[in-house]
């Protein structure tokens, strides 16, 4: 079973896809928090409903995954989807933090472009257990999705270590006014350094 997991390649780019898109939504979701702390001015008082808003966009855009699959294709639809959400968060850097409106509706169109990457991957993955089935005559469904769980863990913990990581090599301090390094490093957080890993997702 492991040697078949290792010869199947579809399920080795999904993989990195996975790690890769995990990295940016932790990394840029860990980071709002901070954003809206200390980059926003008065931004604490707007946060939850700001999250709340990229929450329902978000159900809205996994709700549009299905019809969209169907008609492009799963793979045509989480690349188009995951490099809107990787474009518009590079875009998010040079939106001014006191234009509440746009940092709002900034959030709330990445988060509902970048929904249909989550279910898409694993209907991907259930895929690749049928490729590895046509090429090898055996099945391991439970495998390849333990496995691609685990992948997935990776990602969570690469972009939770990467967050805290970051933070502390821009300088940040907790609960004082951050200073011009620190400030740009954190809208630097929600914006290009994890749209990179957006991009890694995209090329694989």
């Amino acid at each position: 079973d492991l040697r078949d997991l290792l010869r199947n390649r579809p399920w080795i780019v999904l993989c990195v896809v996975g790690v890769a898109a995990l990295t940016y939504g932790n990394i840029r979701g860990i980071t709002l928090v901070y954003y809206f702390d200390y980059v926003v001015p008065g931004g604490r008082s707007y946060f939850g409903p700001v999250m709340t808003t990229g929450a329902i966009a978000f159900i809205l855009g996994v709700m549009a995954t299905s019809p969209l699959a169907r008609r492009y294709g799963k793979r045509r639809v989480y690349l188009w989807s995951m490099s809107l959400a990787a474009l518009l968060s590079i875009a998010y850097y040079w939106v001014p933090p006191q234009n509440l409106p746009l940092v709002w509706g900034g959030h709330a169109l990445i988060s509902f472009f970048s929904a249909p990457t989550a279910p898409l991957v694993w209907a991907m993955y259930a895929d690749t257990a049928d490729y590895s089935e046509w090429k090898s005559g055996r099945r391991a469904t439970g495998l390849i999705f333990s496995a691609a769980s685990f992948a997935q863990k990776l990602g969570w913990a690469i972009g939770g270590g990467g967050a805290g990581w970051l933070l502390a090599y821009f300088g940040y301090v907790a609960n004082a006014a951050q200073d011009a390094r620190a400030t740009n490093g954190i809208l630097l957080m929600v914006s290009i350094i994890p749209a990179a890993a957006a991009i890694v997702a995209i090329v694989a």
